[in-house]
């Protein structure tokens, strides 16, 4: 049935405005020229409703001659086409690998909609940019090929379980960044036991239980910057022992969290957290972390004794852009003859630190040392950072 584009596009809109204009012909039927009654009055608004629906959960073509989208190669490019609906069909023969539909009216996902009949051989899905609100359980069954599912800027708040069931030995890489999560119920990723990747940006999540990453033992990468944590449970991670990258940047930590669990972590980012100590042994838990960002904290204030302790493979330090930090303890890092390498960066710029031990780190054996805009006393306890075999970088620190 051939209908107007606007009333497709602005269907749901229209059916509220509808219902609206009809409850006024009701209240208003004594004053018009015509008798209407309420059941004529329903009916109509069913019929508009049964059309609406119709519409939006037919299936279109896509690829044709006159239809949306382009398909080259196994790849469906379906970006900014104005699409309602992931329920597409292509000419018989034709395979595709790969959807792209982004920038798209899409609101939810259900189960047998998503370009059907090509569901074993899909391994992208690139949603990003619409409206998904919903999506249904086991919207993604027969998709057993899998790899890539992109759905960051849309409008899921909550994910379910048996959301991903099917996805479990083939699904490598989840972005959900940019969506409405705030709690996780359950172990909602449990099953995907090859995921490698996980994205949670900008979501304005909480907090994670000690369920949320459940069954995730393969997981390599978790990012949850710019979210809303301020507590994590202490058993939240004993799954992750095969996570290497773990960012928590820009969220509202006032301490560090407990990363038990993580023993194969190598680099860390906490950065713009509200965190104000960092404790003695906060890092037990991860002693082999390489990379550790710890910039931009407005309210750090000390670096205790032993707060590094263990982390003896340490390449590289970031811990500047901190206006409150005045003080680093003496033995924050432990014995520095136990370091196993080079360190590579040490950044303690741009701080409000006025004295450094000479003795808290192997200096001569840091590649990159950055200590400028602090307000260092220049007295005989800084007296080693004038030895020339310092490699400083950046400006004078006088």
């Amino acid at each position: 049935m051939d209908m107007d584009c606007s009333f497709v596009k602005h269907c749901e809109s229209f059916l509220n405005c509808s219902f609206a204009l009809i409850q006024k012909l009701y209240v208003l039927r004594y004053k018009l020229a015509f008798d209407v009654t309420l059941p004529c009055l329903i009916l109509a608004y069913v019929v508009v409703a049964g059309l609406c629906t119709r519409t939006l959960s037919e299936s279109v073509h896509i690829c044709s001659g006159n239809g949306p989208c382009r398909c080259k190669n196994g790849v469906a490019n379906c970006d900014d086409e104005q699409l309602q609906t992931a329920n597409l069909t292509v000419d018989k023969g034709t395979v595709i690998s790969q959807l792209n539909i982004r920038n798209n009216m899409i609101q939810s996902l259900r189960k047998g909609a998503i370009l059907p009949g090509q569901e074993r051989y899909l391994q992208v899905l690139d949603f990003r940019q619409n409206f998904i609100k919903d999506v249904g359980n086991q919207a993604f069954m027969g998709m057993t090929s899998l790899r890539d599912l992109l759905l960051p800027q849309n409008k899921i708040s909550v994910l379910r379980q048996g959301m991903f069931d099917n996805l479990d030995y083939s699904l490598v890489n989840l972005d959900l960044s940019n969506n409405l999560l705030r709690t996780f119920s359950g172990p909602v990723f449990s099953g995907l036991s090859v995921l490698h990747y996980l994205n949670l940006n900008d979501n304005p999540i909480a907090s994670f239980d000690n369920e949320t990453f459940e069954g995730l033992y393969e997981l390599v990468e978790l990012t949850v910057d710019n979210a809303l944590l301020t507590t994590i449970d202490e058993n939240a991670f004993l799954s992750l022992r095969k996570v290497q990258v773990l960012s928590f940047r820009n969220n509202h930590f006032e301490t560090v969290p407990v990363f038990r669990g993580l023993s194969s972590l190598q680099k860390l980012d906490l950065s713009e957290n509200p965190i104000h100590v960092v404790p003695s042994h906060a890092f037990k838990w991860v002693p082999n972390i390489q990379y550790l960002n710890l910039k931009f904290m407005p309210h750090l204030e000390r670096v205790q004794d032993c707060a590094f302790c263990g982390l003896h493979g340490l390449k590289q330090l970031i811990m500047y852009g901190c206006a409150r930090l005045t003080s680093i303890d003496t033995f924050a890092f432990g014995p520095s003859q136990y370091f196993k390498e080079d360190i590579l960066v040490v950044d303690l710029s741009n701080n409000s630190l006025s004295t450094l031990d000479m003795h808290l780190l192997p200096w001569k054996n840091v590649s990159s040392i950055k200590l400028f805009d602090n307000p260092w006393t220049c007295d005989c306890n800084l007296r080693w950072m004038r030895d020339p075999d310092l490699k400083f970088q950046g400006k004078s620190l006088v």
